[in-house]
């Protein structure tokens, strides 16, 4: 085990589906995804929303516009793997090719967001050369978004 990581994007408008956070595996590492929260920072009205977090099939060629922020949780640990504006994209202005069926897809409010904390038996793992993502589906009026996902690295 190399360490564990916190990918963050935040503070970008939300107005329509799209992925917000793209993880792909170099083929030196696999990851196993640990926590995942969605959280809107600037609207004071509730919206319905719903998030998927799904295998990437197909991954074309993904494009971002959002800056992803990598922290470790031991200072110690080597950097990760995977780097922001190759491995990592948020805020996609350019989505991939297909999706898996989802693994987790969920309904929330806006206003209190969306986390997940699955049991050790239920994390998400991506294989090495796999992508994951994770994707909102309603559009919304506008509001700003914070997305961060954590993971545990293996090379």
């Amino acid at each position: 085990m190399r360490g564990v990581y916190t990918a963050t994007v935040v503070n970008f408008a939300y107005t329509a589906s799209k992925t917000i956070l793209y993880m792909d595996c170099p083929a030196t590492a696999a990851i196993e995804i640990l926590r995942v929260t969605v959280t809107n920072v600037s609207n004071e009205t509730n919206e319905q929303q719903e998030v998927q977090l799904a295998h990437v099939n197909a991954k074309g060629t993904p494009a971002d516009s959002s800056v992803v922020v990598i922290g470790r949780a031991e200072q110690s640990d080597a950097a990760s793997l995977l780097v922001d504006a190759t491995n990592l994209l948020g805020n996609l202005t350019t989505e991939p090719t297909s999706y898996f069926d989802p693994v987790v897809k969920q309904g929330f409010a806006s206003l209190t967001g969306f986390l997940w904390e699955p049991t050790p038996e239920t994390r998400i793992v991506v294989g090495p050369s796999k992508a994951f993502g994770v994707k909102m589906l309603q559009s919304a009026a506008s509001f700003n978004l914070d997305v961060e996902v954590t993971w545990r690295e293996f090379a």
